[in-house]
């Protein structure tokens, strides 16, 4: 009897030792997985903060072209303005020219009517 009761009790311990060590094995699997993972995922985040780091450089360079664009273009339109300027001057130039030479009774001519009859007579002489 004492004998099977030492079995029992041996059988008993054996029991609960497999028990606990396939408990050990499932923690410790889990836990090399769970390792596993959390490499992945380091590396995802480096590369998703490589790729915002990127972005942010491309955001600045693309910022900065704008700036640049926006400041040739404004160069542009003044010159563009001034080109207008120095077109109207140059008619007006040319308008006197015309209207000098002139004869006087033809001064006397206003409004739509000198308008239209000089440039008549401009055309004329070319």
């Amino acid at each position: 009897m004492k004998k099977q009761i030492e079995e029992d009790a041996d059988q008993e311990i054996l029991e609960i030792t497999t028990s606990y060590e396939r408990k050990l094995r499932h923690e410790r699997d889990t836990n090399a997985k769970l390792k596993g993972e959390a490499g992945i995922m380091r590396k995802k985040f480096q590369t998703m903060q490589k790729e915002i780091e990127e972005h942010k450089n491309e955001v600045q360079r693309l910022h900065l072209d704008l700036s640049k664009l926006t400041n040739q273009i404004k160069g542009t339109e003044k010159e563009v303005v001034q080109l207008q300027k120095s077109l109207v001057d140059r008619e007006t130039a040319n308008m006197q020219k015309v209207s000098n030479s002139i004869p006087y009774n033809y001064r006397r001519i206003r409004s739509h009517n000198t308008k239209t009859f000089l440039f008549v007579i401009f055309y004329r002489k070319k």
